[in-house]
C-alpha cells in the first residue's frame, strides 16, 4: 500500500471514529462492543441500543420527540435502513434487518376534511421479536407484531401481524411458510 493510501485511511478511520461518539453521545443507553460501519443519523426519537449492535452505511432514526426506538442485543441494521418512530419501535435480539427496509409506527389520519398534511398522527407500536431476519427492501408499517423466528422476504410490506417462525413474502406480505425446525 503506498503512502497516499495510507494516509486516506488513516484520514477515513479519524471520521468514523468521530462519528461513532458523536453517535453514542446521542443514545439514551452506553451499550459495549457497538459497531458502526459508516454515518448513522438521530433525529429527535429517543433510542436504546443493546450491546454488540452492528450498522451499516447511512441508517437514519428519525420521529418526534414522542418517539422511543429500542434495539436488543447483536442487532444487525444493513444500509440505509430507516425507522421513523411517533410512539414506540421495538426489536428483539439477534434480529437482521437488511439494506433499505423501513420500519414505521405512525401515519396520518385521512378520515378528516382538512389539509392531510396537517392532519393528526396515529400511533400503534411496532414489535419485533428476537431472531428474526428482515429482508432487503421490505416494509413495516404501524401496530405489526413480528413473532420471534419470522423471516420476512425481500420487498415486502407487512401491514398484519407475523407469527413466530413464519415466513411471510409479498405486498401485501402473506404466509408462505413455517421455518423447519432445524433452520
Amino acid at each position: 500500500m503506498n503512502l497516499r493510501k495510507k494516509i486516506e485511511r488513516r484520514r477515513f478511520y479519524k471520521h468514523l471514529q468521530k462519528e461513532t461518539s458523536s453517535f453514542i453521545d446521542q443514545l439514551q443507553n452506553k451499550p459495549q462492543g457497538l459497531v458502526l460501519r459508516g454515518h448513522v443519523d438521530i433525529d429527535y426519537p429517543k433510542v436504546e441500543v443493546g450491546d454488540g449492535c452492528c450498522f451499516r452505511l447511512n441508517d437514519y432514526f428519525r420521529g418526534t420527540k414522542d418517539g422511543m426506538i429500542s434495539l436488543g442485543k447483536k442487532v444487525w441494521i444493513g444500509d440505509n435502513v430507516t425507522f421513523n418512530s411517533a410512539c414506540k419501535i421495538s426489536i428483539g435480539d439477534d434480529t437482521m434487518i437488511a439494506s433499505n427496509s423501513y420500519i414505521v409506527d405512525h401515519d396520518h389520519c385521512v378520515d378528516t376534511d382538512g389539509l392531510l398534511i396537517s392532519s393528526p398522527l396515529i400511533c400503534q407500536p411496532v414489535t419485533i421479536g428476537k431472531n428474526v431476519w428482515v429482508g432487503a427492501n421490505s416494509v413495516i408499517l404501524k401496530g405489526v407484531f413480528i413473532g420471534d423466528g419470522a423471516v420476512i422476504g425481500a420487498g415486502s410490506v407487512v401491514v398484519k401481524d407475523v407469527p413466530a417462525n413464519a415466513i411471510v413474502v409479498g405486498n401485501p406480505a402473506h404466509l408462505l411458510r413455517y421455518r423447519k425446525q432445524n433452520d
